[in-house]
């Protein structure tokens, strides 16, 4: 054994890790089928009015609007119909004071006409458009431009491709865009402990859960898991699979970064790189490991699934998202009254899984093996490492996951 001998507080472990984390710079271009949720690498100009024409709004009657002044239903006025105008088409006539055009929303609006009537302000009387209100120029018609005008910085560097974002890309028929490059995250699961699914257990091990859960809650934030096979607890393995993970932009161990005799990573690192921290007050998770090798950042987490994914929220996350490019975003959070007193432990933070239901907060944890202690959470609380106690009904913070 070999105990933990300083352990660093939580904000100190923050500062560590958004010093030593480099934002992706590398870019790449890609359609806009694969754009989804992609960081904008450079500003996008329109080069091209959206709509390109002046075009109705609503399907109706194009008109010279004076020669609908003072319509109503008790004194309509009456104006000759010359043509149907479809969306896609183009009108070929040009109206005059006692005329219109039927015309269909989204259809290009003649020349000659400055508004249009909705149709459910007309009728057809024989050969005639009874027009029952009045409308003033500009009603009813999108101006060319309306949506997007030339010139206009339509996406900025930084911003988050949306669907409504990618939309204004093909309305201005730009089939791709340029964008960061993702950042790739091997995760290395260690222990001899761990089986991979699909095999049969030998004695004294569980299935590999990690690896899944961090693999999902990577790609989920803007990154590319990449995930290595289960390293036994011998310095040469895990010696070759770091030295193979640094073609990576950041390395996540899991399991062996505790005082065991075969948690050996520490020792790993140290002989290539530098240990930047190695136990955290914050439970669970203390024995987080974190170091360097040339310029590649290294995160040891927890093995027991609950600390481990925990510990991915708090200190992997944020880091993951600042590599990718993507924006800063206040993690939600409720507030909720504690279902019963809960008692901490000094010179920690404490992280604590619950559930929240009609404003109440129930712990949900069981135990750090346990992975049922965040699958069935809404969140977790942090306790702060000066306080011993929370009474039951104290009104306490939730970030939710």
């Amino acid at each position: 054994m070999r105990p933990l001998k300083k352990l660093i507080s939580l904000d100190e472990a923050f500062k560590i890790l958004g010093e030593n984390t480099s934002v992706i710079n590398q870019l790449e271009e890609i359609t806009l089928f694969k754009l989804a949720n992609r960081v904008a690498a450079e500003d996008v100009l329109a080069d091209k009015n959206v709509p390109p024409f002046r075009r109705a709004a609503m399907d109706g009657y194009a008109v010279i609007a004076s020669s609908t002044f003072g319509a109503s239903d008790r004194k309509p006025i009456y104006l000759t119909c010359i043509e149907k105008v479809h969306a896609g088409e183009i009108p070929t006539k040009t109206i005059k004071r006692n005329e219109c055009i039927e015309i269909a929303t989204g259809a290009m609006c003649p020349d000659s006409a400055d508004a249009v009537v909705p149709v459910e302000f007309t009728n057809k009387v024989d050969s005639k458009i009874e027009i029952l209100k009045g409308f003033t120029p500009g009603d009813n018609i999108s101006p060319e431009g309306v949506d997007i005008r030339k010139g206009e910085t339509v996406i900025r560097k930084g911003d988050v491709f949306t669907p409504a974002r990618i939309g204004v890309l093909a309305a201005l028929n730009k089939t791709s865009a340029k964008v960061f490059r993702r950042p790739k995250v091997a995760i290395i699961p260690t222990g001899r402990e761990i089986a991979p699914l699909g095999t049969e257990l030998n004695e004294g091990q569980v299935y590999d859960i990690n690896s899944y859960t961090l693999r999902t809650l990577i790609a989920q934030n803007g990154a590319i898991p990449i995930l290595f096979d289960i390293v036994p607890d011998e310095f040469a393995a895990l010696e070759n699979a770091i030295l193979q993970a640094l073609s990576t932009d950041l390395i996540v161990i899991v399991g062996g970064s505790s005082v065991g005799e075969r948690d050996i990573n520490i020792d790993v690192l140290s002989k290539h790189g530098t240990i930047l921290f190695h136990g955290i007050q914050v439970k669970p998770g203390k024995p987080t490991l974190c170091g360097k090798i040339k310029d590649k950042l290294i995160i040891n987490l927890p093995g027991y699934p609950t600390s481990c994914l925990t510990n991915a929220y708090l200190l992997l996350l944020p880091f993951i998202k600042k590599m990718a490019s993507l924006p800063r975003e206040r993690q939600k959070t409720v507030n909720a009254k504690l279902s019963r007193k809960f008692v901490g432990q000094l010179g920690r933070h404490q992280i604590l899984t619950v559930t929240v239901k009609n404003g109440i907060a129930t712990p949900a944890f069981k135990e750090s093996g346990a992975i049922t202690s965040i699958a069935w959470a809404d969140g977790y609380i942090i306790i702060p490492y000066n306080v011993d106690l929370i009474e039951k009904g104290e009104e306490i913070e939730v970030f939710l996951f």
